[in-house]
This record gives structure tokens, sequence and C-alpha cells, in this order.
């Protein structure tokens, strides 16, 4: 009887350690943005999108459950794969779990660097009040991250490296978007510990589909806000 309790104990603890939190993500629409961007990166060249992409997530399994029916902001990692209008399954996954042609290198930095950069201007990116040339300057923040960022600054000038980004007539970043890169950029490689703080960092990894990246409240954030919101109705009631 022993044995077979160890058996199904260790069967359980084996189904625990490889299950992996997953989620269906729809392509549903942009937020602020800019369509006039250029940008090469490995030798290719594409004019696209730069900005705040808006996906429906369903079907969650794991930490991801509670995001079921709601519409989340994300930013994409990979620029050479598409989003799906039609829906498709998403894992959750380590930030240098990425596009391993680019996210894997040098991929501590760049965890780092990521996590302070959702945490320092995501807030200000999505949402009705965001700027669009800052939601641009965002999208290129992480694209620059994930393909050249080695732990330096200089690893992150736009001139050099693997990506590079335009406008499409041809010149380099419009002011607007330019300052708003350097800011951001500045707050992802700011010196000091990785940037701590209510924000929960989430890299989603589809074989087929566009990967992504997002940033929603922490666990003991959203319980905060649901003591507040109880003790709300516990008034409305007593009055």
């Amino acid at each position: 009887m022993k044995k077979i309790t160890s058996i199904i104990a260790l069967a359980t603890f084996a189904t625990a350690a490889f299950a992996q939190d997953t989620t269906n993500l729809k392509f549903v629409g942009v937020g602020k943005g800019r369509s006039d961007i250029t940008i090469n990166y490995d030798g290719n060249r594409a004019n696209v999108f730069a900005g705040e992409l808006k996906h429906l997530a369903s079907g969650g399994v794991g930490s991801l459950k509670w995001l079921d029916g709601q519409t989340i902001s994300t930013f994409c990692s990979e620029p050479a794969q598409y989003v799906s209008r039609q829906g498709t399954g998403y894992t959750q996954v380590d930030i240098p779990q990425l596009d391993p042609n680019a996210w894997k290198i040098n991929g501590d930095a760049k965890r780092a660097a990521v996590n302070n950069l959702f945490r320092y201007g995501f807030n200000s990116v999505t949402g009705a009040g965001a700027d669009s040339s800052r939601a641009a300057a965002f999208q290129i923040a992480v694209w620059k991250i994930g393909y050249d960022f080695d732990g330096s600054v200089d690893s992150l000038n736009l001139g050099t490296g693997r990506f590079r980004a335009g406008m499409k007539n041809g010149g380099s970043l419009d002011a607007q978007i330019q300052v708003n890169l350097n800011d951001l950029l500045n707050g992802a490689t700011a010196v000091g510990p990785e940037r701590k703080g209510v924000t929960r960092v989430i890299a989603f990894h589809s074989d087929c589909n566009q990967d992504q990246i997002t940033a929603v409240p922490e666990p003991a954030t959203l319980a905060a806000i649901g003591i507040g919101l109880a003790g709300i109705m516990r008034r409305r009631k007593k009055a």
C-alpha cells in the first residue's frame, strides 16, 4: 500500500513539475502607436505599426486563468511573425525563452531590462490617455533590448546593432519618438537592482504566432483591491 501511495505521489509531483501556465490570445485591435515606422532587423526590412496591441484572453490554465475574458495590452517581442485574429494558444515563459535567435543571448540582462522597462513605462503607454509617440517608442525599446542589449548602454544605440528603426520616409526617428525612447531606455537600464513594484511582467510564447509581453498587477495588489471593494460594499449595505 505504501508503495502504491508513493507512486501516486511521485506521479502527481511529476505532473505539477511539467504543468505549464497557458492561455489563448485573440488579437482584437491596436491601441496607441505609430504606423509610419520602418525597422531593420538581421537584414530584414519592414514598414510596421509600433505600439500597443490588444488581445482577448480565454481558456487560461494555472496562473493565467484569471485573465479569462479580459482584453490585455501587449507589446510584441519578435517582428518576424504575426498576430492571430482567430486566437491561438500561448505559454507563459521566462523572458530569455522568447525567440532564441534574440532573447536567449545575454538573457539575464535582457530580462532585467524588460522588467524595468515595463515597470517604468507600461502604464504611461496604455489606456486612453497614452501618447502615440511614446507608445511607439516603448515598442521600439522592446525590440532593441531583445536584439541588441548586452548589459551596456552602448548596445542600445539605435544606429548600430542587429535592430534599427527609422521613419518610412527614410529619415531618422522623429524628435517626439526619440525623446521618449531615450527616457524609456534610461528607465530600463538605470544603474541599480532590478526595479520592483506592483507590476508583474508576463511573456507569452507561441510556436506559430507573434510572441507578446504584458504587465499586470501583482496578486497582492489585486487582493488589496478586492478587500477595498468589499469594504465599500459593506459600508453601502450598512447605509
